[in-house]
């Protein structure tokens, strides 16, 4: 299986995660249950820990991502990823028809590289 990377993408999906002013509610529609309660739990913890100038640097681009009308033009479940060719976590170009020739496909997002 390939891993592709691409941070500034996980970034923002992190951000648009916690909301838009970064406060401990979810958004509106936010997925409900367990997983979420953990997740939020898991959440409030790591914020609680976070240095203030932190967080107003998160809150300040959650509220610059929500603006920017990205989750709009996000695909949604179920829709057809566009043909693309991004690096691999090696450094190689990939495509994504090459990699479908192998068989099922799951993108791992990175939020950085180590």
């Amino acid at each position: 299986m390939h891993r592709l990377a691409l941070a500034p993408l996980l970034l923002a999906v992190f951000l648009v995660g916690c909301g838009d002013t970064m406060t401990e509610q979810p958004p509106a529609g936010a997925a409900q249950g367990p997983l979420a309660e953990k997740l939020a739990a898991r959440k409030a913890a790591g914020m609680a820990k976070m240095p203030d100038e932190v967080k107003q640097v998160f809150a300040r681009s959650a509220q610059d991502l929500a603006k920017s009308d990205l989750l709009a033009k996000a695909l949604k479940a179920g829709a057809r990823a566009p043909a693309f060719t991004l690096k691999d976590a090696l450094g190689q170009d990939t495509t994504l028809a090459a990699l479908l020739k192998e068989g099922p496909l799951v993108l791992t997002f990175y939020r950085g590289k180590w």
